[in-house]
């Protein structure tokens, strides 16, 4: 039974759907498609980091990802949901700054790694 008390929401889901145009039809057999970035952060990545962070709250006190944009905006304001710090790595000279640089304030640290993406993936990992 799933304890209601134990997930860590920012009242992702909930996007519109809408109808697809001609264009879209081809890879949608639906008709539809759902607007993700109407999420809390703008991202289709909320709909997992609520999984996320909800499953790791309680047993750790920060989160770390490697990340350009989306996945660091949404775990950091998770993150920070759950009274958790977070810790972006990000490939130098690789950032969206729009992006990257959104879980500033929100208990998060941005560091700048000196290689690839997969060279910060590496990090996260050890």
């Amino acid at each position: 039974m799933l304890d209601w008390n134990k997930v860590v929401t920012l009242r992702e889901g909930n996007t519109p759907i809408f109808a697809a145009t001609v264009r879209e039809e081809c890879w949608r057999e639906s008709g539809l498609w759902e607007h993700q970035g109407m999420n809390p952060t703008g991202s289709f990545k909320d709909t997992g980091m609520t999984a996320a962070i909800s499953v790791a709250w309680k047993k750790i006190r920060w989160v770390a990802c490697a990340s350009t944009g989306n996945t660091s905006a949404s775990m950091a304001a998770y993150a920070a949901q759950a009274g958790l710090r977070s810790l972006v790595l990000i490939p130098e000279g690789k950032n969206l700054l729009g992006e990257a640089f959104a879980g500033v304030g929100l208990w998060c640290v941005d560091l700048p790694v000196a290689t690839d993406f997969d060279g910060c993936l590496g990090c996260c990992g050890k």
